[in-house]
């Protein structure tokens, strides 16, 4: 039995919204529609799916630099408040910070553009990168990263020798994941998550004829595309081939759903499933269930639910069996 659940590796910056009609073209202006643009809250792919599964009840190992003070701040507050160790979280460098700026149409599609600024600042990478230890990933189930990272080939090798389970979120971004960590990571992940179009990347830029002829070429296990308003695709590997199930979301009162942060919400549920040995249809209920909270505030951790606020709303659908 080891001592957490999840090694989380990633980052926490700051995120600022600007909301439009619809994206910018160029030769044509766009007018931001929310008088609060300049306000931003805490984010990044890693910290949402961290935030998500705290409040879920998993026992966590965060292996997470800041780029600001407030950042900071907040990230070893939450630590500390959820009896999560503190040794592997690295604070701000004031001469390099990371910021996420995501603009939203009327549709709820995102665009996102990383600023990576200061003097010491590299473009692609986050800043305060600190060296991995073995402990990292002795000490846990499993190691989730979201998006990639530049010691991805350490990651993946410090996984393999310690039986430490690899989870990838991934995000469709050839700066902080160029082709070349892609694939060494979606060989290597035995869960991978990705939503349609992200999968569709991956299948043209790897050769694969579906994103399912992972489970042949690497150690995938269970491989999830969310569908936007339909739902998600599970697949799970089963000997020599797999299933394959469609689960529908979770019905939410918002009339304006706010969908940033919808796709880490989803892994956090689902992996929150999984840690309690749950299938991993009744986990992709859980998944849809935590995002039909994000969905209903603005902020990708805003409106997060703890384990049994997601379990009464998700008794209340259709398919459920628990």
């Amino acid at each position: 039995m080891r001592k957490y659940d999840f090694t989380v590796i990633g980052s926490v910056c700051s995120v600022q919204l600007l909301k439009v009609h619809n994206f910018p073209i160029v030769g044509q202006s766009e007018t931001v529609l929310n008088t609060d643009c300049f306000n931003y809250d805490f984010g990044g792919c890693s910290y949402n799916i961290f935030s998500g599964l705290a409040k879920l009840g998993a026992k966590i190992y965060p292996v997470m630099s800041s780029t600001s003070p407030s950042c900071t701040d907040g990230l070893f507050k939450e630590c500390e408040s959820y009896g999560f160790p503190t040794d592997a979280v690295l604070p701000h460098n004031d001469r390099n910070f990371y910021h996420c700026i995501m603009i939203q149409d009327d549709n709820g599609s995102h665009l996102t553009l990383s600023c990576f600024c200061g003097e010491d600042a590299t473009v692609g990478q986050s800043p305060g990168l600190s060296q991995l230890k073995d402990s990292y990933f002795s000490d846990s189930d499993y190691v989730l990263i979201a998006v990639g990272d530049p010691r991805y080939m350490d990651i993946i090798e410090r996984s393999r020798r310690f039986g430490t389970k690899l989870v990838y979120s991934y995000r469709n971004d050839p700066i902080l994941a160029p082709l070349e960590m892609i694939k060494e990571l979606f060989y290597a992940s035995s869960f991978i998550f990705t939503n349609q179009i992200e999968a569709e990347y991956v299948e043209r830029s790897l050769g694969l004829a579906k994103i399912t002829d992972l489970f042949q070429r690497g150690t995938a296990e269970v491989i999830v595309t969310t569908l936007g308003k339909d739902g998600c695709v599970v697949y799970e590997k089963d000997g020599d081939t797999y299933r394959q199930r469609i689960v529908p979301v979770t019905p939410t009162s918002a009339e304006r759903p706010d969908t940033v942060g919808a796709g880490d919400g989803f892994v956090s549920g689902f992996m929150a499933g999984w840690i309690r040995g749950e299938p991993a249809d009744v986990c992709a209920q859980y998944g849809n269930t935590v995002s039909s909270f994000v969905i209903e505030k603005e902020g990708a951790v805003t409106n997060l639910p703890n384990f049994q606020k997601m379990l009464e709303r998700n008794r209340t659908r259709p398919d459920a069996t628990a």
